[in-house]
């Protein structure tokens, strides 16, 4: 922050006479771009321009512009993006395709902190945290060999929640593949599905999570990509599970079972209930 502070000044961006007012003010008010901004010594788009063209020139990373305090960084990053003719993506406003997730090891992900979000006819859309980082072009590439990677960004903070949600995906996968292997059977229907003891880990993983959280409610939803798992929080909904969508089925068969509905009825909205022991209480 200081270091960048010096810089402006060398580029006279800011004056001394700014910094000066700052510390001799009464109470002294901390030297940062918000309070430099709030008292009209240098004007916000000139802030996100400068910060923009720093991250470009490698002087700071996107994980040090969010930590750089009172500043709306999604213009900066949208400036970012412009600049190096790449994709800016806000990661919590859009599916996450888990099958092409699924095709590359997780460790490789969190090694460079990456996301890959959506694969199209000509190419895999990929979120990095550092656009210029080569080496992390290049090893993500190897794991696509088929298609060419197209490069976005993304905070560096919404992508390190997505890993740790995928991460968890990513520690039940060995229920998916149960749940997977029965839903393979010629024949089989979804009560013979939603027997398979794996659904019900499965359920039982969902509702400790949602337990432990504190949440009042779960949402469980089929996508055109996925079966997505929601828990509501202080009345908001957070996503919490994000699996393919064939694993929706059973998941909501089993449910359905338990609650006692019927579970060949798809269309008209049904009530029912059903009780849990979750960490030896009943819930």
């Amino acid at each position: 922050m200081v270091k960048l502070i010096e810089i402006m000044l060398d580029e006279g961006l800011i004056t001394k006479e700014a910094i000066s007012t700052l510390v001799k003010s009464r109470p002294p008010k901390k030297i940062s771009f918000a309070n430099l901004v709030a008292e009209n010594m240098i004007d916000l788009h000139t802030v996100e321009i400068f910060l923009a063209k720093k991250i470009r020139q490698g002087v700071i990373t996107l994980e040090h512009l969010e930590k750089i305090e009172g500043i709306d960084i999604t213009p900066i990053l949208e400036e970012i993006a412009k600049q190096l003719h790449v994709e800016y993506i806000d990661l919590d406003s859009i599916e996450i395709d888990m099958k092409l997730f699924s095709q590359v090891p997780y460790k490789q992900l969190l090694k460079y902190n990456v996301i890959p979000v959506e694969e199209s006819d000509l190419n895999v859309l990929v979120v990095f945290d550092d656009p210029l980082d080569m080496a992390a072009h290049d090893a993500v590439q190897r794991l696509f060999p088929k298609k060419p990677i197209k490069i976005a960004i993304s905070k560096p903070s919404q992508i390190r929640k997505h890993l740790h949600r995928l991460e968890i995906n990513e520690s039940i996968k060995s229920l998916i593949m149960e749940i997977r292997q029965d839903l393979s059977k010629e024949g089989s229907t979804d009560e013979e599905d939603s027997e398979n003891p794996a659904v019900l880990k499965l359920i039982d993983i969902i509702l400790k999570s949602a337990i432990f959280i504190g949440a009042s409610d779960i949402h469980v939803e089929a996508t055109e990509k996925s079966c997505i798992v929601r828990e509501r929080v202080d009345g908001m909904l957070r996503q919490s599970f994000t699996f393919d969508k064939d694993i929706f089925s059973p998941l909501s068969s089993r449910m359905k079972l338990l609650s006692n509905l019927d579970i060949a009825e798809r269309r008209k909205p049904q009530d029912g209930r059903f009780s849990a022991t979750i960490s030896k209480k009943e819930f």
